[in-house]
């Protein structure tokens, strides 16, 4: 979809939410009909919206993705309300106005805790992968997409903790991050001092990254050198013979145009050992599995993030969310231990994977 389509779409969108807040705004406060209230919430919501997509202030493109997560979840409460109100009326309007007026700061906030608990309590999933390759013993993998490091304050050095807690509990033998692990720049990154808490992301073979679309949206190559500066081995279009026990090829994020066909990077690739990929968009499934690699890792999606955003998605790509075997490949795409603008999920979970992969005892 261009770009210019999508932010049409989204304005449309906020046209609608705007007035829907604004017509429960007014009925919360109830006595004169305050039109003036409905002008104000337009003013202010489209004013920051013209204002974030200037880019003139720093800071307000996530103010506005907070209004538009705020506004739906209002959208959410006032929808469901809406049909108890409207027949409740018809027999005792004095107490269906009451219980709606109840109801919709009532079922705003409980939408707002529950996103939040999503959006913070990781779910660690297992998977079981057997190749028909020989490998003289397993391999664990532990993966972990789109931690959007920014600011600390809702997700940083708290969070590398837990994550670094995690991978130890499973014991793994590789850690896998691909893409979108810093948001935009690493400014947040080296002022909060959280390479350090990325360094202690430990593991036999390594910890592995590639890049997303958003290390692309700042300096790609500054933020690299954040991650290398944290002990990470960032792949770029790259590949690496671990332990001469696997294969893990990095590709930049189809951001980057010139970026060579998976089927080029691994040309020269061993074909003995288990191939892993790093992809951080599914955006080329149906290319990659003709190629030599036996499973692919990616992100990008968040499985939407936020209802109904999960629908979109699945539209979208070949496969939006999960894990599918495709022409005898391996698929998983990660919904995201962090997430992007606002800490909320509807309809997703944070997550982290465990891979473990065996082979043929030959």
């Amino acid at each position: 979809m261009p770009r210019w389509l999508f932010a049409v779409l989204v304005l449309a969108v906020l046209q609608v939410l705007l007035w829907v807040f604004a017509r429960s705004l007014r009925f919360m406060l109830g006595g004169k009909r305050r039109r003036w209230l409905t002008a104000a919430v337009f003013v202010a919501g489209d004013g920051l919206t013209l204002a974030a997509l200037s880019r003139l202030v720093p800071g307000l493109f996530i103010a506005q993705a907070w209004l538009i997560a705020l506004l739906w979840l209002w959208f959410l409460a006032a929808a469901a309300g809406f049909v108890p109100y409207w027949l409740g009326k018809r027999f005792a309007p004095q107490r269906a106005a009451t219980a709606l007026r109840v109801w919709l700061p009532a079922a705003f906030a409980a939408l707002f805790a529950w996103g939040f608990f999503n959006a913070n309590s990781t779910v660690v999933r297992h998977y079981m992968v057997a190749l028909d390759k020989p490998m003289a013993q397993p391999l664990r993998i532990g993966v972990a997409s789109d931690l959007h490091l920014d600011s600390g304050f809702f997700f940083g050095a708290r969070e590398l903790d837990r994550l670094a807690a995690i991978f130890a509990a499973e014991q793994v033998d590789v850690i896998l991050l691909p893409g979108d692990v810093i948001n935009d720049r690493p400014d947040a990154f080296y002022a909060e001092g959280m390479a350090a808490h990325l360094r202690a992301l430990q593991a036999p073979l390594g910890v592995f990254a590639t890049l997303g679309n958003h290390e692309f949206y700042g300096d790609a190559e500054e933020n690299a050198q954040a991650l290398r500066n944290a002990g990470v081995q960032v792949l770029r279009d790259a590949v690496a013979v671990v332990a001469d026990r696997v294969v893990i090829a990095g590709r930049d994020d189809d951001t980057h145009a010139d970026r060579p066909p998976l089927a080029v990077l691994l040309q020269q690739t061993r074909r003995d050992l288990p191939v892993l990929v790093l992809d951080h968009r599914p955006t080329e499934i149906v290319e990659n599995v003709q190629t030599p690699m036996d499973i692919q890792f990616s992100g990008h999606t968040h499985n939407g993030q936020v209802f109904p955003a999960n629908f979109i998605v699945r539209a979208l790509y070949r496969l939006h969310y999960g894990h599918e075997a495709i022409d005898g490949k391996e698929i998983f795409v990660s919904s995201g231990y962090g997430f992007w603008g606002v800490p909320l999920r509807l309809g997703s979970r944070s997550e982290v994977l465990i891979v473990d992969v065996t082979g043929r005892a030959d």
